[in-house]
Formats: structure tokens, C-alpha cells, sequence
């Protein structure tokens, strides 16, 4: 992290000294195919050019960008700038290899190979393709015009037709189409994205026909055949489209498109049964189709089931559905005209959202949100009461990252957009910001850990940056704070009671003690030795862990500490009482290298419950008095800390409750996943529903697809739906 900003600072210094070098023609089309992720063409284009360069470095760049191992160019990209920082080509591909891994950083790069040399055209192409990516539709634009008046190469125009596309510009994309597809006639998708903009805006003979040429380009595409065939069924050409079903059929029956394609058929042609089956079978494929949600509906509407109609409508309009005419043609749903009317069926409010990150409560009866309400717009916070109406839209100069609560209070973390400059602001009654940090704080990618009056703050970037730990802590259920030698990283501790914030360690090779603060419920007298960083110290007595490969520490506050000691093959689990004394030692031969999730110990230290990680999730009970170790559980999908134990979900979607070293299911019924809240769950029903389950009542919430975000309180659920681009509040009763 430092070396990328120490890059950063030297462009200022140099823009001006020399001269800059313009790439030829060759690079320029080859990195265009590259950002348009056609490695085929890239390849042809760069590789010659690759050939020629002089700089081992910046060939084994572009090589690895070509093979799409992004990780390595970067480093390569990163080694080479710091020779030759004014190189336009590097500048480019090392904001390319970012775009996964620090994709703030991509602009920045991208407008410094502009900075070296305003007049390179392939840089405003790829500086327009970053602004496209952020939805900065007139920005992006702009670029792609200004490239395209200096050099009008063909691929050039491919970005703007890109853009005029997602923008559902339908004039902008068709002139572009006529100017360019000539170079490019082989390309099925340019006919497909524009053929389906026409449909989309009523433009359905051209529509129709360019999907039909997009089909001869690509005649084994299942899904082109029942694009047109759905088309065609709109338009009331019912044997066309069965047509076209039945030789998508012929390639995939159980594609689930193929599947949709032939149940709306069947709807049309009034076998409501088997248009119901093939639907069904359909959904359970794509359970985010709002389409096929519809159809369903209007199949079991059509065989007189009114209720399972209804709530797969509902379904349907949280996911996304519109067609409000559709709606209406079915007899049950007549007077359904606007989707309030829907949602007043199962007592819903809701508001329109374009994109949301969080969801959470701040009492009385308010909902936060972390997300843009527009699109285009910067992501900030909003603060709705619970009926759905703007209280207050709070905006800074920087990008909003995250927010949290201690009781009613709220804390913002914004970063500047172009660094890992980060400043928290508190947000008391007033929702006036008020920063708490006298200084910027250098994070990449933080992370916050809540006590009951206090936070603690991190760099979450320390736990991938290296895949081995030779040290690591839990702070939370599912989450465990890893220390790394030689690796310098911040911490910092707000307490709310002095309303302070101060910076707890800022190096892992600094004296380091593990509990940080007793409320993070982490034993006072283990710690590291940190000057070799090699000894775990109990009183003055070192326990050597200098071979180790993995080493975890897991504290019971009031039973003791367990480590895990592991070399090869070899685990040693060492038990230690609550003042620091070793209780038990024993080795275990392991058949791979593990990490562990510690969730019990008994009392006496003699016996371990754990979840090892390697290809999967076991649940492992060691006996360390009988040197034993017996699988209590095979494939944990998830687990959640409850006051009196530990909740695990099973790959056989099973709710297990592990309490005292035993397992005993508590719920049968098929889940996808599950949250517990206090002193209830909420889970995911395999049916597709989101559940809230409390002293064995159930309630039947939300219909919830796969990319929903939600949060659920005991009176109150919260939910957005991207499909829908909304926000969903339901009243529980």
C-alpha cells in the first residue's frame, strides 16, 4: 500500500522534465480489446509489440495481464514505474491490473498516463471505460468523443456504442452500429445488446431482425432462440415462437430459459398445468427472474389457487416486475394498477433506491441507509422514518464507506477518493457531521469492531495480504484479527465515554499486548513477545512457536485459552486455566494443513470443539485425554454465536444448536442461510422466503431472491431488492 502511494507522489515532480512517448497503433487497438475483455484479439495485437520491448519487467507486465493474472502484472507494472514512472504504457496496464483489487486506484492512473501525455487517445478510452463503470454517463462520453476525434480507429467506437447502450440512448447506439459492425462481423453480441434496446423501446421489427442476425452468428445460443421466441410471443406470433421453443429445446431442454420460453407458451395455448411445471422447474434455475415469478403467478391464478397467486406476484414486483398492463390482464389482479397496490396485499411500504450497501435501524422508528438514491449519484447516507419518507440525506465532500452505532449515536467512515485517507464523523441528534480524528487516517480497507461503549478500528487489508498467518485472534464469531511480522499496519480505539479517539498500535513488530482492552474479552496475561516474534509468554514463561506454520489462539473467558500449534502433518493443541497455567499438551498426526474455528472447551481443558477449514468446514471434537478425535459434523455452511451456545447450518440446510460440547437439531427444514439477531432468527427459506423465528412461532416476511440485503427487528422488517431498485418495510405482527 505504501509503494502504490509513494508512486503517487512522484508524477508531480516529473510531469514536466521529459518528454513523453506516443504508443503506436498497435498497442493502442490491443489495450482497447484488453479493457473490452477480448483476451483473443489483445493477444494478436500485443503480442509483437510485447516482443519488441526492452524491459523484462514490463514484458512479463503485459504478459501476465494477457493470461489475466492480474495480480502478478500489478506487482510487475508496480516494480517497473518505480524505474521508469513516466512509461504511459505501464501507467495504463497497471491501472488495468488494479481494477479487481484497488478499483479507486484505476482512475488515478489512468489520468496520469493523461497527465504525461494529454494528446493519448487510447488513455481518454480507458479513462472513459473507468467513469462508464461508475455511471458517469456524460463524463465517459466526453472521453470517448475526445479519443475518437484524434485517432477514429473502429474499436474505439465499440466503447460508445457500449455507452449509448447502457444508457438506452437507442438513436446514439444505431448510428453508432451502421458506422462500426462492418469491422467487426462476426460479433454476434453488438447486433444482440442493440436488438434487445430496440425491444425494450418499442422498436420490435428492427429489434426482432437484428436478434435474428445475432441468432446466425451464434446459431447453438439457446438463449437468443428464446429471446426471439419471447418476442415474437408478445407480439402475438404464437407458432413463430413455439418455433423457436421447440429448437431450443432441441439443443438444451433443461436450460432454464428454454424452460420459461415453453411454459409462457403454454400459458398462451391455456394448458396452465404443465405451463405451472415447466415454470416451476424454471425458477428454482433462476430464482431472481422477476419474469418467471409473473408467469407463475398467472398460471395458478388461471388454475383458481388465488393465494399461492398472490404471493408469487408479490415475488415478482419485488424482484423487479413493471408491466403493470400484464398485471391487470389476469381477472384476480384487475384493479392492481400500481405496485403500492400490490404491496398493500401483505401490508408493505415501500421507496424507490437505486443501489444500497447497508440497511439498519436507529431508534425510534428510523431506518438508515448506506447506498445512492439515484443513479449517478455518490453513495452517501440516508436516514427515512419507517412509513419510507427522507429525513435527511447527509453528504460530504468525501465518499461515504461505512457507518456504525454505539446506542443512538452515529458514526460515519468517508475516505478521499483518491487515497486511503479516511476521517470518522460522529452524528449525534442534530445529524450535524462533526470529525472526531485530528488527522487523516491511512487505511485501505477498514474494518470496525463494536463493544458495548467503545470501537476499535483496523486495517482488514492485514488479512489478505498475507495467505499465512503466524499469529491470529478471534474479535467476533466469524471474524479473527491476524498479525503479520514486518507488516505495519493502524489501530485505533474511540471510547465513547470520553468521546476520545486514540491510536492503540500502529506496528505488529511494536510491543503489542493481545487484549487490546478487556471489553474485547481477550485473557490480559497471554501476549507476544514481539522483538522476535517467535514466543508466546505466560508470565515470564516462553512457549516456543519459531516452526510453526499455523499458530491460533482462542480464549474462554472464564475456562482458559486454547493454541494451535500446527507443522506439516503435526498439530499440537495446548490448554491453558484462566491464570495462564498449561493444563494439557498432545500432538495429532492431520492428513492436511488446516485453520481453525475454536467454538468449545470444556472446563477441565480436555476437550476441544472445532471447525477445521481445508477443501471444507468439519466440525472436530479432540479428546485430548484419550488422544481421540471424533467428526461431529461434515460441511458447515455457516455458524452464529448465541447467548448459551452456537447455531450451525449444514450442507443439508439442517439448524443445529451446539450447547456443552453436544449437538442437537432445532430445525429440520431446508435453509439457505440464517442471522441471528439476540433472541431470534431469521433465515432463508429453500422455498424462496425469508422467515423470523422466536420461541418456536414462525412468520413468513419477505419472498427474498439471492442478492437481497436486508434487516430484520422484532417489529420491523427491512429489505431492498436491487431488481427492483427499492426499499421494502413490513410491519411483523
Amino acid at each position: 500500500m505504501k509503494r502504490i502511494l509513494l508512486i503517487f507522489s512522484i508524477f508531480s515532480i516529473t510531469s514536466a522534465l521529459f518528454p513523453s512517448v506516443e504508443p503506436d497503433r498497435e498497442f493502442k487497438e490491443g489495450f482497447a480489446f484488453l479493457l473490452l475483455k477480448n483476451q483473443d484479439e489483445a493477444k494478436k495485437l500485443l503480442e509483437p509489440w510485447i516482443s519488441r520491448q526492452k524491459s523484462p519487467l514490463l514484458r512479463e507486465a503485459f504478459k501476465a495481464l494477457l493470461s489475466n493474472d492480474k495480480l502478478l502484472a500489478s506487482s510487475n507494472f508496480e516494480s517497473f514505474l518505480n524505474q521508469d514512472e513516466r512509461n504511459v504504457e505501464a501507467l495504463l496496464g497497471y491501472g488495468l491490473s488494479l481494477e479487481e483489487m484497488y478499483p479507486s486506484y484505476q482512475e488515478f492512473y489512468f489520468r496520469q498516463a493523461l497527465k504525461v501525455n494529454p494528446n493519448l487517445s487510447i488513455g481518454r478510452i480507458a479513462l472513459g471505460y473507468n467513469l462508464l463503470n461508475q455511471e458517469k454517463i456524460k463524463e465517459a462520453e466526453r472521453e470517448f468523443l475526445t479519443a475518437l476525434r484524434r485517432e477514429n480507429f473502429p474499436v474505439y467506437k465499440y466503447f460508445l456504442f457500449n455507452l449509448y447502450v447502457s444508457s438506452e440512448n437507442w438513436e446514439g447506439a444505431f448510428k453508432v452500429y451502421n458506422e462500426f459492425f462492418e469491422f467487426f462481423p462476426k460479433d454476434w453480441s453488438i447486433p444482440l445488446k442493440l436488438g434487445r434496446l430496440l425491444l425494450k423501446k418499442g422498436i420490435r421489427e428492427k429489434g426482432i431482425e437484428l436478434m435474428e442476425k445475432a441468432y446466425e452468428l451464434n446459431p447453438s445460443s439457446t438463449e437468443l432462440l428464446v429471446e426471439i421466441g419471447t418476442a415474437l410471443l408478445k407480439d402475438g406470433k404464437l407458432e413463430s415462437a413455439i418455433k423457436y421453443f421447440d429448437r431450443a429445446s432441441s439443443i438444451n431442454k433443461n436450460d432454464p430459459l428454454v424452460l420459461k420460453g415453453k411454459g409462457i407458451a403454454l400459458i398462451e395455448l391455456g394448458n396452465f398445468e404443465n405451463a405451472y411445471k415447466e415454470l416451476i422447474k424454471a425458477w428454482n434455475k433462476r430464482k431472481n427472474d422477476c419474469e418467471i415469478s409473473f408467469y407463475l403467478s398467472k398460471a395458478l391464478a388461471s388454475m383458481g389457487k388465488e393465494g399461492e397467486a398472490k404471493e408469487w406476484l408479490l415475488r415478482a414486483v419485488m424482484d423487479g416486475f413493471k408491466e403493470w398492463k400484464e398485471i391487470q390482464k389476469i381477472p384476480l389482479f384487475k384493479d392492481l394498477t400500481t405496485k403500492e397496490k400490490v404491496l398493500s396485499f401483505f401490508n408493505i411500504n415501500s421507496f424507490p433506491f437505486y443501489s444500497a450497501e447497508k440497511l439498519d435501524y436507529l431508534e425510534p422508528g428510523q431506518i438508515v441507509v448506506l447506498g445512492r438514491e439515484n443513479k449517478g449519484e455518490e453513495k452517501t447516507l440516508f436516514i427515512f422514518n419507517n412509513e419510507g419518507k427522507k429525513l435527511k440525506k447527509i453528504s460530504l465532500k468525501e465518499e461515504t464507506k461505512d457507518f456504525f452505532f454505539l446506542g443512538n449515536t452515529i458514526f460515519l467512515l468517508s475516505s478521499d477518493r483518491d487515497s486511503a485517507k479516511h476521517n470518522i464523523y460522529i452524528f449525534e441528534k442534530t445529524f450535524i457531521p462533526k470529525k472526531i480524528n485530528s488527522q487523516p487516517i491511512d487505511f485501505y480497507e477498514p474494518y470496525v469492531y463494536l463493544t458495548s461503549d467503545n470501537f476499535f478500528i483496523w486495517d482488514r487489508e492485514t488479512e489478505k495480504a498475507i495467505k499465512r498467518s503466524p499469529f491470529s485472534l478471534p474479535i467476533s464469531a466469524n471474524r479473527r484479527l491476524s498479525f503479520y511480522p514486518n507488516f505495519s499496519f493502524n489501530i485505533f480505539q474511540f471510547s465513547q465515554g470520553t468521546s476520545s479517539l486514540k491510536r492503540v498500535s500502529s506496528k505488529a513488530l511494536s510491543s503489542f499486548p493481545i487484549p487490546l482492552i478487556k471489553s474485547c474479552e481477550l485473557l490480559e496475561k497471554l501476549y507476544l513477545n514481539s522483538k522476535e516474534f517467535k514466543k508466546i509468554v505466560d508470565r515470564g514463561k516462553a512457549l516456543d512457536i519459531s516452526s510453526a506454520e499455523t499458530i491460533e489462539v482462542f480464549p474462554f473467558p472464564e475456562k482458559g485459552v486454547v493454541l494451535f500449534h500446527e507443522k506439516g502433518p503435526e498439530l499440537t493443541i495446548y490448554t491453558f486455566d484462566t491464570n495462564g497455567k498449561k493444563i494439557r499438551e498432545q500432538k495429532f498426526k492431520m492428513d492436511a494443513i488446516y485453520s481453525f474455528t475454536n467454538l468449545d472447551m470444556d472446563a477441565k481443558g480436555e476437550k476441544i470443539l472445532s471447525i477445521l477449514s481445508s477443501q471444507s468446514n468439519n466440525l472436530i471434537l479432540f479428546d485430548l485425554k484419550k488422544k481421540k478425535t471424533e467428526k461431529m459434523m461434515e460441511n458447515v455452511k455457516k455458524f452464529e454465536k448465541t447467548p448459551s451456545g452456537y447455531l450451525l447450518l449444514n450442507e443439508k440446510g439442517e439448524i443445529w444448536e451446539l450447547k456443552d460440547l453436544s449437538l442437537k437439531r432445532v430445525l429440520k427444514k431446508g435453509l439457505r442461510d440464517f442471522r441471528w439477531e439476540r433472541d431470534y432468527m431469521v433465515y432463508h427459506g429453500l422455498d424462496g422466503w425469508l422467515y423470523y423465528s422466536k420461541d418456536g412461532k414462525e412468520i413468513k416476511l419477505f419472498p427474498c431472491s439471492e442478492s437481497i440485503i436486508y434487516k430484520i427487528k422484532e417489529d420491523m422488517g427491512v429489505l431492498f431488492s436491487p431488481q427492483a431498485g427499492s426499499i421494502f418495510i413490513m410491519k411483523i405482527k
